[in-house]
C-alpha cells in the first residue's frame, strides 16, 4: 500500500524476498521476486524480508513463514506520487531537500522529459528543471503518504 489503510499499488511495482539482513548491515540474498501486488512464493519456513519498489518509492516488512501455513504480509511503502509539469525543460532531477555535512542534496531521481510522474517515499523533496539554455529552476515539494502532489515548473 501507498500508506496505512491507504491506497494499493496496483501496477508498475516489484516485490522481492530476500533473507534476512547480515549481521554486518549487508542486504540478505535474494530468493524470488515478482511484479505482481498479489505476488505468491513458495517457500520453505524461515524468517524473510519482503521489499517492495514503486518508482523510486522503497518499503520493507519482515516476515516470519511457518511451513504448511499461508502467510500474508503488506508492505506499507509510506510514499505517494510527484506529478511535475515543467514549460519544455530538457531535464528534470529530484532531490532530498535535506542537505547532509557536505552542504549536498542526495540525488533521487532523474527524468530526461519535460514531465515527470514518479512514486516517491514521504517527504520533503526539490525538483530541479534544467532547459536547453543551461538555465535551472528549482522548487520544493512535500509528498505525502497516500496522495499526490502536483508541481509546475517554469522559467522565470
Amino acid at each position: 500500500t501507498y500508506a496505512e489503510g491507504g491506497p494499493k499499488v496496483e501496477k508498475d511495482l516489484v516485490v522481492a524476498v530476500h533473507q534476512p539482513a547480515k549481521p554486518d548491515g549487508d542486504e540478505g540474498d535474494k530468493v524470488a521476486q515478482e511484479y505482481d501486488p498479489e505476488s505468491k512464493f513458495d517457500l520453505p519456513g524461515g524468517s524473510y524480508e519482503v521489499k517492495v519498489t514503486v518508482g523510486e518509492a522503497r518499503g520493507t516488512a519482515s516476515t516470519e513463514v511457518k511451513s504448511g501455513a499461508p502467510t500474508r504480509v503488506t508492505v506499507n511503502l509510506n510514499a505517494g506520487v510527484v506529478g511535475i509539469k515543467t514549460d519544455s525543460a530538457q531535464q528534470i532531477d529530484i532531490y532530498s531537500a535535506e542537505r547532509d555535512l557536505n552542504d549536498e542534496r542526495k540525488h533521487v531521481a532523474v527524468n530526461y522529459e519535460a514531465t515527470y510522474n514518479v512514486a516517491l517515499n514521504a517527504g520533503d523533496y526539490v525538483a530541479v528543471a534544467t532547459y536547453a539554455d543551461g538555465q535551472k529552476v528549482e522548487k520544493p515539494f512535500t509528498i505525502a503518504a497516500g496522495k499526490r502532489q502536483t508541481v509546475e515548473i517554469k522559467q522565470p
